[in-house]
């Protein structure tokens, strides 16, 4: 609430953090969460953009924490080298897990203040929660 209400500042701290992180591989994730459809996650990274549909009945922190190891899978899984992993979320929740062992930090960012990659996971995990017919069950 406290990022809409200060968009200037949450979008000024969020860039400070994009450019602290330029040398950094980047993956946004995201979740959303319909009462007819279930859960839903958005996992993007390395360019790919993967939605899923979890189970009925699953609450919306564990479909915004999936995202976060399906996200170091994708990238840790292709075969470009990847030296540092900054996966961006804007789960308060799922931003405090820890990713121990691995080359990979886990960011909190405001919602809704215009960052594109964020932005642009929030929509495809509402289209997702949407479908009646999910993409991909989890």
């Amino acid at each position: 609430m406290e990022a809409i209400s200060n968009s200037a500042a949450a979008k000024a701290l969020f860039h400070e953090l994009k450019s602290n992180l330029s040398s950094a591989r980047k993956s946004y994730t995201d979740g959303s969460a319909q009462q007819d459809t279930g859960k839903t996650t958005y996992i993007p990274s390395l360019e790919v953009e993967e939605t899923g549909t979890m189970r009925k009945g699953t609450s919306i922190f564990t479909a915004e924490a999936h995202a976060i190891p399906r996200a170091m899978e994708i990238t840790y899984g292709h075969d470009e080298w990847t030296e540092e992993l900054a996966i961006l979320t804007d789960s308060n929740t799922a931003g405090n897990l820890k990713s121990a062992g691995t080359r990979t930090t886990i960011y909190w960012i405001p919602s809704h203040v215009g960052s594109p990659g964020n932005e642009r996971a929030d929509q495809l995990a509402a289209k997702e929660s949407l479908n009646l017919i999910p993409t991909k069950e989890i």
